[in-house]
């Protein structure tokens, strides 16, 4: 049992670093629309109130 915990363990980390990968590269991309289009008049609380509740 302790063998297949440790597995899950390992699959899970495994899970979240590719997560926070993904994260990274989304975060990048945004950053680097930001730069290239000037969306600095755009502010976080312009997009969030866009997104549905």
């Amino acid at each position: 049992a302790k063998k297949a915990d440790k597995k899950l363990v390992a699959s899970n980390k495994a899970f979240l670093d590719q997560h926070r990968l993904a994260l990274l590269a989304v975060w990048a991309v945004f950053i680097l629309f930001n730069y290239v289009f000037g969306f600095s008049n755009i502010r976080i609380s312009d997009i969030v109130s866009t997104l549905p509740r």
